[in-house]
């Protein structure tokens, strides 16, 4: 299989999730139970990083319609999300309001990942939440190179999740993916990577976890930036990297 065809949705941007059939992804009556016990272990998971780090809340990358913003909010954290979907931060805009009365604060605004900044972050008053990547969304980014030297850049303590490469993880995928009802769908697996995309613009790899932690690494360019990666499983099929800055603006366990 040529690189010429590995890569051939990486030209897909952000029309395919905000107008295009990607929108079909965050539509829970596509998720198979093996997904959906899936996503309930990843916001175990990242409770227990909340928990352990002391952070005062979590700022999801990705948050689509905030649907997890109530389960952060019982548990005493504060929530922040962006997307670049427009309909789906209204509607999060809508669920949120619910919460308003609520100690903790809990708000979503539309903006691309790659827009983010440290003075965003400061003049938000989120620099005690940790940055969440859910649902194998690193592996849906076209320019994941990018993704890292951004994240990096921002130098606040982050979790990526992504789906484990096994049979089970291929089968709730598929099931997945052909509930979406994606076009032509294919795979390829490697050493290094799975990767599910389409002929419609799917192009979602997971990667093996001593994989994503060497890219990191090989994107960490400042020698200053002293920081520790932490591997997790959870669920069935569940992995994240944990990723801490070693400075003083949250206190570790």
């Amino acid at each position: 299989m040529s690189d010429f065809k590995l890569g051939f949705a990486a030209v897909q941007n952000s029309e395919f999730y905000t107008n295009g059939p990607g929108k079909s992804i965050m539509d829970c009556s596509n998720y198979p139970k093996a997904i959906q016990d899936h996503l309930n272990a990843e916001i175990d998971m990242i409770q227990k990083v909340l928990k352990k780090g002391q952070y005062t809340g979590v700022f999801e990358i990705g948050s689509a319609q905030a649907e997890n913003a109530q389960k952060f909010v019982d548990q005493g954290f504060s929530y922040f999300g962006i997307d670049i979907n427009a309909d789906f931060v209204q509607t999060a805009k809508e669920r949120l309001k619910i919460l308003s009365s609520h100690k903790q604060k809990a708000e979503t605004v539309l903006l691309d990942f790659y827009q983010l900044s440290a003075h965003f972050l400061s003049t938000h008053d989120v620099n005690s939440y940790i940055l969440f990547l859910p649902f194998n969304l690193f592996g849906n980014f076209s320019d994941k190179v990018g993704a890292i030297q951004k994240l990096l850049s921002l130098k606040q303590d982050f979790v990526i999740s992504f789906y484990d490469i096994s049979s089970q993880a291929y089968m709730a995928r598929k099931d997945y993916y052909c509930a979406c009802q994606f076009e032509d769908l294919e795979y390829h697996e490697t050493k290094n990577f799975a990767h599910f995309y389409s002929a419609d613009g799917l192009d979602s790899i997971a990667y093996r976890i001593d994989c994503l932690e060497q890219m990191i690494c090989d994107q960490k360019r400042n020698p200053e930036d002293a920081i520790t990666i932490e591997k997790l499983s959870f669920g069935a099929f569940g992995k994240a990297i944990y990723v801490r800055f070693l400075d003083d603006r949250v206190i570790k366990s």
